[in-house]
């Protein structure tokens, strides 16, 4: 929260719990003195701000809290300012003064409230209109996809963790050659979102039917590394599927691609690079593949293989590995849809979740 508003809640909280210090005053008979009043109602208000600010804000707050809550009592107060109303006439006064600071605080308390909600309630419901926009964006750069042709039945499928993720899939289907790929921005959010809808449109606009991925991915690199915030980087994986069977693979830092041959043969690329934008002048190489009939490729995010159960235990790339082995003769939507299903039996992501599934024809 903005200052402001963190001052008008702590001062909402200190008029709530102020007047315990007066209900104090009334039940020893008005017997305190002024001063005494004073000091009961200033406690019983800072203790509360103690305790709010140390569980909003900063824990660290919360023993001296403590220790200044149960201090207090073991201070001679009476001795230092000993005295009170002595006649009746006098105590009544000191009834009406507890019961008009009582409800002085109250309404003072429920003013700032007031205050406090209809200025971050603003903010609030802004964002969260803002967000569902993002939100919006975000499904209309990144939809999933089934496509089925000729050469090719491919199914793409992400899913974020909130309203706007930083896992984008993309297939470009050109002439005589189609390019699968997904990134992965680190973080979650409105900002890795935005990185990645830049990712897509210079995709989008840089490809040209004969330009190898190699060339493509290197110029984006340079392209986004000043229109990113620091530290922000992006895991690629990506086929490039031309000339019938010939296959043009470059990774990034992400994850292995899979690919299972008809007869069941599992095998992972061993390709490590460093991910786009971590390093100026980075040059990324690339592979050439061999595809054949029924061959069947998968490329898949971090998010998948790291969902923890209950006890904290990953997926894990050998539970998914199994599973793709299990189920390779499935048509490519079947076995996005087996993924997802024990995906969501094993437990719950902090990642986005994204996947892949391609056969060749």
């Amino acid at each position: 929260m903005p200052p402001r508003s963190t001052f008008l809640f702590l001062l909402a909280v200190f008029l709530v719990f102020a007047p315990v210090g007066f209900v104090t005053d009334i039940w020893s008979g008005g017997d305190l003195s002024m001063v005494r009043l004073v000091l009961s109602v200033l406690y019983s208000g800072f203790v509360a701000i103690g305790y709010a600010y140390a569980f909003t804000r900063n824990l660290k707050v919360l023993p001296l809290t403590i220790i200044f809550q149960f201090g207090f009592h073991f201070i001679p107060w009476g001795a230092y300012f000993p005295g009170g109303p002595e006649t009746a006439a006098a105590i009544q006064n000191r009834m009406i003064l507890d019961g008009i600071g009582i409800i002085v605080c109250i309404i003072l308390a429920y003013v700032f409230f007031i205050m406090f909600i209809s200025a971050e309630g603003i903010k609030q419901i802004a964002l969260s209109r803002e967000m569902e926009l993002a939100g919006e964006i975000h499904r209309v750069l990144v939809p999933d996809f089934n496509v089925t042709n000729r050469e090719f039945d491919i199914t793409g499928r992400s899913s974020p963790t909130d309203e706007v993720g930083g896992d984008l899939i993309d297939m470009i289907a050109g002439k005589n050659e189609t390019i699968v790929y997904m990134i992965d921005v680190s973080g979650h959010g409105v900002g890795p979102g935005l990185l990645s809808g830049m990712f897509k449109a210079s995709m989008r606009s840089l490809y040209e039917p004969g330009k190898t991925l190699q060339t493509v991915v290197n110029h984006i690199h340079g392209v986004l590394l000043d229109h990113r915030k620091k530290g922000m980087f992006i895991t690629f994986g990506g086929l490039r599927f031309y000339e019938q069977n010939k296959i043009e693979l470059v990774l990034a830092g992400h994850p292995p691609i899979i690919r299972i041959d008809k007869q069941g043969n599992f095998e992972e690329t061993k390709f490590t690079q460093l991910p786009l934008l971590a390093l100026r002048g980075y040059n990324f190489d690339h592979q050439m593949l061999t595809a054949q009939p029924g061959d069947l490729f998968i490329i898949y995010s971090d998010g998948i293989i790291e969902t923890n159960d209950k006890k904290g235990l990953e997926f894990g790339f050998e539970r998914l590995r199994e599973l793709l082995r299990a189920s390779h003769r499935l048509p490519v939507q079947k076995i996005s849809e087996r993924v997802y299903t024990e995906l969501k039996r094993h437990g719950q992501s902090s990642d986005d979740q994204s996947l892949i599934v391609i056969r060749k024809n």
